[in-house]
């Protein structure tokens, strides 16, 4: 059995929009809140109207922007500077000079998109870089136009945990790692340069079920990490309309990959029992976080 490091709980939510809980240095954060990584200790929780999103943190300034969805398209808007320690709101710039006071007394205008904000792109030391290509001090927001910073080459979803999701594939060692499926027909194989099978993992194999999003697997140091449940996520709500579900709790449990031998342990994780989600939010070297009904956060060791 897994017990956790620490755990934390939030009735108003971990997450909005496409966000996640993750490490930050020495902050745990997610849409609206911060924590100790070390304890879990909270430093605040609130609400913000506009950001909804976290872009990156440094120097004790967590750098976010708002998520829209209108039909087919996402993205994001505005630059927002919140305090990580205090949670206060230290600096917003959605553009320069007089324009940009202006875009900001339109974040006051309830449900207008404002699509003229800038954007943060990525964050280069004590700096932050917009799409527009502005360079912003993260610590007050003020532009620093004679700056010049040499943005990272990889892209953000460059590292393996996110190329086997994106790609369903991932080289190492000449072999293949293999993604197939979803829910019931989730497999994850080895296969060598020829296509042969080296291994292969279903979860159906164990009785046990998998949802297949990001969040339900992920690739860390030579080990895949799969949260499985003892029951389907969802159920019909009607047989006779298989169409329509409810969530499904279920008891979950953490399932570890090797992906040279193919051999799976399984872990049962104490703050995991009759829960309708489970998923990974994050893993940092030996620690993991893992979240439950989208309120409950906890961290676990994982062995190395």
């Amino acid at each position: 059995m897994l017990e956790p490091r620490w755990t934390y709980s939030n009735p108003t939510g971990l997450s909005k929009w496409y966000g996640h809980v993750d490490y930050y240095g020495q902050y745990v954060i997610g849409q609206w809140f911060a924590l100790d990584a070390e304890t879990g200790t909270q430093y605040w929780t609130r609400r913000f109207f506009r950001p909804t999103t976290v872009c990156g943190c440094a120097h004790d300034v967590i750098v976010a922007s708002e998520t829209r969805s209108d039909g087919p398209w996402t993205a994001g808007f505005g630059v927002y500077g919140i305090d990580a320690q205090t949670g206060k709101l230290r600096w917003v710039n959605h553009g320069r000079g007089l324009w940009g006071k202006l875009l900001r007394c339109f974040d006051y205008v309830p449900g207008f998109t404002n699509e003229f904000r800038d954007v943060p792109k990525c964050l280069v030391d004590q700096y932050v870089v917009t799409t527009r290509g502005r360079i912003l001090d993260v610590r007050t927001g003020h532009d620093c136009s004679s700056v010049k910073t040499n943005e990272p080459n990889n892209e953000d979803r460059s590292g393996p945990q996110h190329k086997l999701y994106d790609n369903k594939t991932l080289e190492t060692d000449g072999h293949t790692i293999k993604v197939e499926g979803h829910r019931d027909d989730f497999v994850i194989l080895r296969r060598d340069k020829n296509g042969n099978d080296i291994w292969r993992f279903a979860a159906k194999d164990l009785s046990l079920h998998v949802d297949g999003n990001y969040y339900s697997y992920r690739f860390h140091d030579g080990r895949i990490f799969i949260i499985l449940g003892d029951a389907p996520n969802y159920v019909p709500i009607n047989e006779a309309e298989p169409l329509y579900v409810k969530p499904n709790p279920a008891n979950y449990q953490l399932g570890i990959l090797d992906v040279s031998s193919g051999k799976c342990k399984l872990a049962p994780m104490a703050n995991a029992k009759q829960r309708k989600e489970c998923r990974i939010e994050s893993i940092r070297d030996s620690r993991m976080l893992v979240s439950c009904d989208g309120t409950e956060l906890a961290e676990y060791e994982i062995e190395k």
